[in-house]
């Protein structure tokens, strides 16, 4: 698979044209084009191209990008319009319903802008009659009464994982409030793992907590069998990319907190307009080990260019030191 291919298929999954996008925001007011910090048309090409001159085997990484999901920011809101209209239905009284629902977002566990910050601000857009900003909650223990009074309570995200989060956030709110009679309750995820919806759905179950979950779109595994790859490419596509994912984040898949193959081998592939989760394979986001992910977590700087290209020549020295010290001692 070539590069520009790839690209056309990056396209077509995402429903977008890369020409629509300008990384510079002036330029996008001048050239009636959409901002994006990671797919403008300025950049993004070059970017790809440069993330792969890091890998010995690009036309794997190519089919990786082809199938990768990215959600520009007008994307976002119409995801977020569609989770709420699906409460509204499950609801079975109409969008009237939405002025009486809390909408409560998950904290960042390090401080940093979230999901939670992003659909606080975009959630109200196209909804001024219905949602106003009392109604989006980001600190539940602060706002317990408030969310008594609702009839509706919906805890809401951009992404699910392995789900634990979500389970101990949603928990922990509950029982503060006490009674959930006649309340309906709902955790409404744009993305997620399908098993980890399941999940979900058992343990509130179980627990005795009336929460229905449903997520708008699923995930899959990249390395899932027939999804990118076939059952004969699986073991040698999977060895190649632990082996790149382990040098990228400096350790094994599973160990610790590592985020070889996604956290906790999650494998995912996707991206939003405001940052990429770690539970996407760290190529395509970490800035580690002279890598230049295409689409960089925001938390941490993108280093320079030259930068990256230093430690690349430095990597590909101590190669050739070493495999000449080999020959050496043969």
């Amino acid at each position: 698979m070539e590069r520009k291919e790839a690209i056309h298929l990056f396209e077509k999954n995402n429903e977008l044209e890369i020409a629509d996008y300008h990384s510079d925001r002036r330029a996008c007011r001048v050239n009636k084009k959409i901002h994006d910090q990671y797919i403008g048309n300025d950049i993004f090409e070059s970017n790809v191209q440069f993330w792969l001159d890091n890998f010995e085997e690009q036309e794997t990484l190519l089919r990786l990008l082809a199938n990768y999901t990215y959600v520009p920011e007008l994307m976002y809101g119409g995801y977020l319009d569609d989770l709420t209209d699906d409460v509204a239905a499950r609801c079975k009284e109409g969008k009237a319903i939405l002025a009486d629902t809390c909408f409560i977002t998950f904290p960042s566990s390090k401080g940093i802008k979230s999901g939670g910050d992003v659909i606080r601000s975009l959630l109200p857009v196209g909804h001024l009659e219905s949602i106003g900003k009392d109604q989006l909650i980001a600190d539940a223990g602060k706002n317990l009464n408030y969310i008594k009074n609702a009839k509706c309570i919906v805890f809401i995200d951009d992404m699910v994982g392995s789900g634990e989060t979500a389970r101990k956030n949603v928990t922990r709110v509950l029982d503060k409030l006490g009674s959930l009679e006649n309340k309906k309750i709902f955790l409404a995820v744009m993305f997620a793992e399908t098993s980890s919806i399941e999940r979900l759905k058992a343990e509130f179950q179980s627990q005795g907590y009336p929460v229905e979950v449903f997520a708008h779109r699923y995930c899959q595994k990249c390395m899932s069998e027939g999804y990118i790859f076939s059952r004969e490419e699986i073991g040698e596509k999977e060895g190649m990319l632990r082996e790149y994912e382990e040098r990228i984040a400096g350790q094994k898949v599973n160990q610790g907190n590592s985020c070889a193959m996604g956290f906790r081998n999650s494998q995912l592939l996707l991206s939003f307009f405001y940052n990429t989760p770690n539970n996407t394979l760290c190529m395509f986001w970490s800035a580690a080990g002279g890598n230049a992910p295409p689409f960089a977590r925001t938390s941490r700087q993108r280093p320079k260019i030259d930068e990256i290209k230093g430690i690349r020549e430095r990597r590909k020295r101590n190669a050739y030191e070493m495999a000449k010290l080999a020959r050496t001692n043969e």
